[in-house]
């Protein structure tokens, strides 16, 4: 049963890999590729960092939910082995949510860590401030000349 209990964890954190959506300019989604955008020229006025954290991505909602139910059915057939008579009916009615709780805690904050970003807030030559969120893999400051890409995936700022 034990090795069931690792097979089961083992297959929870190699589906949560991907969890994680990039917001950097650097990366793009395959539905992104070969798409029109809009690319303007402004100017930096102000960064600041921020926490970027959670995902969106429904694909990770799902895992999550499958594998607490997964959890918490083996925890409560876990429970029912432990100790006899009725004992037995309430170590599974407490192992088998308990265990469902604990690996959906588990799963978020391995598969979705926090993570640095930047706020940058750009003034184009139209004097129109726009304020966009993203990873902080690429440097910005106050001042820097930048583009601005609006199209399918968002809004970018990037060099």
């Amino acid at each position: 049963m034990s090795k069931f209990i690792a097979i089961l964890f083992s297959a929870a954190a190699v589906l949560s890999g991907c969890a994680v959506e990039h917001t950097s300019p650097n990366y793009y989604r395959p539905n992104e590729a070969l798409q029109r955008a809009q690319v303007e020229l402004v100017s930096v006025v102000r960064v600041r960092p921020v926490v970027l954290e959670g995902s969106n991505d429904p694909a990770f909602g799902m895992t999550a939910s499958v594998a607490s139910v997964v959890a918490t059915i083996a925890g409560a057939t876990i429970g029912a082995q432990a100790g006899s008579g009725r004992g037995r009916y309430v170590a599974a009615a407490i192992a088998g949510p308990v265990a469902g709780l604990v690996t959906q805690q588990v799963m978020t904050r391995i598969a979705v860590p926090r993570r640095t970003g930047l706020e940058i807030l750009v003034r184009t030559d139209y004097g129109q401030l726009v304020s966009v969120v993203q990873d902080a893999d690429q440097a910005f400051l106050p001042g820097d000349r930048v583009l601005l890409r609006s199209g399918a995936g968002g809004t970018r700022v990037t060099r």
